[in-house]
């Protein structure tokens, strides 16, 4: 994700980008970050829309919980893991809504993946996302909480 010189956030994909990828195994590809790769991605069965809404909740994930759901600093554990673990949800500060979303998100089957029949609009409908009015972000009709200071519109010293 980058924020804009409005301050807004613009999400964004330094990957392998696809076209005309409709279905759930048009894509046939091994590539992405390891920690958030889907188990079909891994089984090299084809994938599609709902890997990414899998990367999606690996990574909501990770910002609540401080790691990805199914790390291990051994690359080979973490794929089987990816595979045929189901990931935590038990910890105390999640809630019941965070873990409905990280438990559909986090399906191994990408049919039964939130997101994979009407892609985005499941998910922004999903109880956790209630108090987001998606409108209002899509208008940028809600202030930025970060506006970066630059000097001119080339200025990069935000990036490292």
């Amino acid at each position: 994700m980058l924020v804009g010189k409005d301050g807004y956030a613009k999400l964004t994909d330094f990957g392998l980008a696809k076209e005309n990828v409709s279905g759930h195994s048009d894509a046939k590809s091994l590539c992405g970050t390891a920690e958030y790769l889907s188990p079909e991605i891994l089984m090299r069965q084809g994938h599609g829309k709902a890997s990414d809404w899998w990367s999606f909740g690996a990574i909501i994930y990770e910002m609540l919980c401080g790691l990805p759901p199914f790390y291990s600093k051994d690359r080979e554990k973490l794929y089987k893991n990816i595979k045929y673990n189901d990931p935590r949800l038990d910890f105390p500060f999640l809630s019941d809504t965070a873990r409905d979303l990280l438990s559909k998100l986090l399906k191994k089957d990408p049919k039964e993946r939130l997101g994979s029949l009407t892609d985005a609009e499941e998910i922004k409908h999903h109880p956790w996302f209630e108090c987001i009015n998606w409108d209002a972000i899509q208008e940028k009709k809600l202030p930025p909480p970060y506006k970066p200071q630059l000097e001119n519109p080339l200025d990069t010293k935000h990036f490292t």
